[in-house]
């Protein structure tokens, strides 16, 4: 009877840690919390339940898919002549989200160009002109565009001397 009541009390204890183990390495993540104190400890084969001061918690192994894919802003940009003297940089902005803000840098510019826009929330194209006067140097502009995602292309736009 002894050795009967061992072996059927082997086996249920196999049978729960069995099944508890399982849980563990399945696609859940069994847990004990702490209530005071807060420490949170794994349920594992050496200590598989939790004690009366904690409580049980499950997760998933795996959480939900996140974005694996972002769209930064798209930055057109067209150069025309205003007169013999003035060129306009036209430049259009357009995202899937709001645009945060659009920035204009002249390169090594004298005097220095650095404009910054900050865009009205909801917005999610921008087109502004840009008048640039005509010099016998090359000169770059840098283009950047943001959004409220923290996406931001960059586009270098050089003026070469034959342009101008």
């Amino acid at each position: 009877m002894r050795k009967s009541i061992l072996l059927g009390s082997t086996f249920v204890a196999t049978f729960l840690l069995a099944g508890l183990t399982a849980h563990v390495y399945g696609t859940e993540i069994d847990a004990c919390y702490k209530t005071k104190g807060g420490k949170l400890r794994l349920v594992t084969e050496s200590s598989p339940v939790c004690l009366p001061s904690e409580i049980p918690i499950t997760w998933d192994r795996q959480g939900p898919p996140g974005i694996c894919e972002f769209t930064r802003p798209i930055i057109n940009y067209t150069l025309s002549c205003q007169n013999p003297f003035e060129l306009i940089l036209s430049v259009d902005i357009q995202d899937d989200e709001e645009i945060a803000f659009y920035a204009t840098q002249k390169q090594g510019g004298d005097p220095p160009l650095n404009m910054v826009v900050f865009v009205e929330p909801g917005r999610n194209s921008e087109h502004y002109d840009l008048n640039l006067g005509v010099g016998p140097s090359d000169e770059s502009y840098l283009l950047v565009a943001t959004d409220n995602k923290g996406n931001m292309p960059k586009e270098l736009f050089p003026l070469t001397g034959n342009v101008l």
